[in-house]
């Protein structure tokens, strides 16, 4: 369990569509369920570390006047999520 192991997993949903879809299909509504089943997903990935060093996985929902056009196509489902998942882009920048 470490903070390298979650930004291994973010590098890894940067590249992997597969495992993103995943991730993405989260309910992300309830934080502390969200964050369970990120780590339930990381864990079948080879990943380990625990629901609050997940938490680094996450982002607060901005308004959409913040987001750029960039974060906007990112975004899934609008905005009633209580958060975004936070992966970097596909380029690794994270």
């Amino acid at each position: 369990m470490s903070e390298q192991a979650v930004k291994e997993f973010k590098k890894k949903l940067a590249r992997d569509a597969g495992l993103r879809a995943k991730v993405q299909a989260i309910d992300r509504k309830n934080v502390p369920a969200a964050l369970a089943q990120i780590v339930k997903i990381a864990a079948a990935a080879g990943f380990s570390f625990t629901t609050e060093e997940a938490r680094r996985l996450i982002r607060p929902q901005a308004s959409s006047a913040e987001l750029s056009a960039k974060d906007l196509d990112k975004v899934a489902g609008g905005g009633e999520d209580g958060f975004e998942w936070d992966w970097g882009s596909e380029e690794g920048n994270n």
